[in-house]
C-alpha cells in the first residue's frame, strides 16, 4: 500500500475530526472514503469513453473504481453504451446460440 501525504484546510481537518469521533475510525480511513468516492466520480466518464471504443474491459474499470460488477453494468445500461464488440464475433455468438436452442429443444422432444 501507497502513502501520500496532503496538506488540509482547518474546517476540513475539524470536519474530519468531528467524523472521525462519530464514527470512531481514523480520520485517515475517513479520508481514504471520500478520496475513493470523488476519485471514483471523476475518473469513471473517461474510463467508460475508452469502454465504448474497446480501450479498456469492464474487470480494469472495477479494478480502478470502486464499483461492484453489478453497479458498474447498471451504470452502463443506464447510459446506453453499446458493448464495443465487433459485428463479426456478435454474429457469430448469435449462430452458437440459435444452434444451442435448436439442439436443447430437439433433446426436449425426445423425452
Amino acid at each position: 500500500m501507497a502513502q501520500i501525504n496532503i496538506r488540509i484546510d482547518k474546517e476540513l481537518d475539524e470536519t474530519l475530526e468531528y467524523l472521525s469521533s462519530k464514527r470512531k475510525v481514523s480520520k485517515s480511513k475517513i479520508a481514504e472514503e471520500f478520496l475513493k468516492e470523488g476519485f471514483t466520480e471523476k475518473i469513471l466518464p473517461i474510463l467508460l469513453e475508452e469502454y465504448k471504443k474497446g480501450e479498456i474491459g469492464l474487470k480494469n474499470i472495477i479494478k480502478f473504481t470502486n464499483l461492484t460488477p453489478r453497479a458498474l453494468i447498471d451504470k452502463i445500461a443506464e447510459l446506453e453504451i453499446e458493448p464495443p464488440i465487433p459485428k463479426y464475433v456478435d454474429n457469430y455468438t448469435e449462430e452458437i446460440v440459435k444452434k444451442l436452442v435448436k439442439i436443447t429443444q430437439s433433446k426436449e422432444k425426445e423425452k
